[in-house]
């Protein structure tokens, strides 16, 4: 298990992120499970003008699993991206059960190793909103390459400066 610290540097003061990377065959039973999900959710993806398929899931306080994956438009950007297609669905049809724990995962069509799937900067700020709404923040697990995963105990350590979020 490595752990890592990053740390940005401005002028007035200083943002540090924790993360940890971890063998996907070091996961616990329920992470390993979720990013499993999200690795089945990569196949109903709708990418035929990038070629790379993004699968998302959500494990919600009841045990519900809720996945989704990229939808693209040929009117660009009309598509949306995995996490917000899983989060949205989790928020308007169970909006009273918090989410525990998203998993995302990505793969160029052709291939069969992940790419680093870091979210966008809309998919963040969304995340950033469910977090805010649900009162408390959800753990986030992104799969590499040679099968290690980025394990973030809270969504929002990836968008320090947030649109109006307190958490």
């Amino acid at each position: 298990m490595l752990s890592i610290e990053y740390v940005y540097m401005s002028r007035t003061g200083k943002v540090e992120i924790d993360y940890t990377i971890v063998p996907l065959n070091e996961l616990g039973k329920e992470e390993a499970a979720l990013v499993k999900s999200a690795l089945q959710a990569r196949f109903t993806a709708h990418a035929p003008y990038s070629n790379f398929q993004v699968g998302a899931a959500a494990l919600l306080a009841d045990g519900t699993v809720v996945a989704g994956s990229n939808q693209e438009n040929r009117s660009f950007p009309a598509g949306l991206c995995a996490e917000r297609v899983c989060l949205y669905h989790a928020s308007s049809n169970y909006p009273d059960t918090p989410i525990e724990m998203l998993a995302v995962v990505a793969f160029p069509a052709k291939s069969e190793v992940a790419e680093p799937a870091h979210p966008c900067g809309g998919c963040r700020q969304v995340m950033m909103e469910m977090q805010h709404k649900q009162r408390r923040p959800f753990k986030l697990l992104l799969l590499y390459p040679n099968d290690e995963v980025l394990v973030l105990e809270k969504a929002s350590d990836l968008m320090p400066f947030p649109f109006e979020s307190e958490i």
